[in-house]
């Protein structure tokens, strides 16, 4: 079996590279996600990859500061990713999901056992998790990032927080996040702070009546300004302001 804990194309595009007889399991709306989305994804990709490419490239070609600073670590990351998203397409294939899930899904092997969690929204419009109860690690797909900026705008904020409560009720010593390295149990809750700094910074945005043009000139906080993708932040903001703003008109 290989497991797909959401839609976004990090997370799917390995697919492909298993044999027919291997099961691909899903979230019946994470398959239809990826049905919908992969062919737009696919075509913009194919329109901005090269430039930004080329961008990094140059930074990278004109690079003469210190080669330890965060500014150059940034272009060694993003310049072999755009690299290799251009050179992806010349042979990817989306191969979709077959076998799906959406409550809990027990596997009993004879040296683990695994559980299959979904409970809906949350990093995307649905999310799973794989739980090994005996060896106490959760899989937890993108609901929790460790030292990076999440993505948000394709999820949901007070989802994502049941989430994390949920797996914080779990028995669990070790995370394996979708982005970041391996870590503790106290991942679960650096997320959720995380989640909830950003609700109250767009609260006060709106509260005090800032236009969501500002947002941009918000610095990222302390505690989070030395995490990766650290230009996702203003979207998050941003994300978290609009959320901020229709739960008020209702």
């Amino acid at each position: 079996y290989v497991v797909n804990s959401h839609s976004h194309n990090d997370h799917i595009r390995g697919n492909q590279t298993f044999p027919n007889d291997i099961k691909i399991i899903s979230t019946t709306r994470t398959r239809e996600l990826i049905e919908e989305w992969e062919p737009l994804d696919i075509a913009e990709e194919k329109k901005y990859a090269p430039t930004r490419y080329s961008y990094y490239d140059s930074l990278y070609n004109s690079f003469s500061g210190d080669k330890l600073s965060r500014e150059y670590q940034q272009i060694l990351m993003w310049r072999p990713y755009y690299e290799t998203l251009l050179n992806s397409h010349l042979e990817i294939k989306t191969r979709l999901p077959d076998t799906y899930f959406d409550s809990i899904q027990n596997f009993d092997g004879p040296n683990r056992r695994i559980q299959l969690i979904s409970k809906g929204p949350g990093h995307t419009e649905s999310d799973l998790i794989l739980y090994l109860p005996d060896d106490k690690i959760i899989f937890s797909g993108d609901l929790i990032f460790n030292k990076c900026h999440p993505y948000m705008p394709h999820g949901s904020i007070s989802n994502w927080k049941n989430w994390l409560d949920y797996m914080n009720s779990l028995e669990v010593n070790t995370i394996m996040p979708g982005h970041g390295e391996i870590g503790a149990k106290k991942l679960i809750n650096h997320m959720k702070n995380y989640l909830l700094n950003l609700e109250i910074s767009a609260s006060n945005l709106h509260k005090y009546d800032q236009s969501i043009e500002k947002i941009g000139m918000v610095p990222i906080p302390d505690e989070y300004k030395d995490w990766w993708f650290d230009r996702f932040y203003v979207m998050n903001l941003k994300f978290a302001y609009e959320v901020s703003k229709k739960v008020e008109k209702e």
